[in-house]
């Protein structure tokens, strides 16, 4: 069977897709309002047992990735809806570790997963998926704010009009 690593599909969107335009400041807010991307994407994890009730044991969540800039990118997980802003996690500001940050984040969903359906299995015994069927790429303004340390807080979102 082909497989696809998620933070390569992720990468390849924001390679893709990504529009790098000028910043806007806003100097009385200390915003800033930059052209990007918002990756949605389903991960699901399965463990399946062989018994005749067919009983199996899953997990499931959205991975919302939102990228803008040559590095910055914003993360949360959670349900279909998109999370509130306050839910994001600023996973890199730096551009030798923009991709890993976002495999490092997807890992972190990964064995939490396995460790809450495992069992007596190992996690690279579980059918784990990215279903890109359920797979949603949107140009969006990102805005966020810098309170003079390394990461930023994202403070909104708003669809473009390509």
């Amino acid at each position: 069977m082909f497989s696809i690593d998620v933070s390569d599909y992720i990468c390849f969107m924001r390679d893709r897709f990504l529009k790098n335009e000028p910043a806007q400041y806003d100097n009385s807010s200390r915003v800033i309002t930059k052209n990007g991307i918002m990756v949605k994407v389903l991960l699901r994890m399965v463990k399946v047992l062989l018994r005749m009730d067919g009983n199996n044991f899953h997990r499931s969540t959205f991975l919302w990735v939102m990228m803008c800039g040559h590095t910055t990118v914003f993360m949360a997980h959670g349900e279909n809806e998109m999370p509130e802003c306050s839910e994001f996690k600023n996973v890199s500001n730096h551009d030798s570790c923009w991709r890993s940050e976002i495999q490092s984040y997807i890992n972190k969903i990964y064995f939490q997963f396995a460790n809450e359906i495992k069992g007596n299995k190992r996690p690279i015994d579980m059918d784990s998926r990215c279903f890109l069927s359920f797979s949603e790429v949107k140009e969006v303004f990102i805005k966020y704010k810098n309170n003079d340390d390394y990461f930023n807080d994202l403070v909104g979102v708003e669809n473009r009009d390509s």
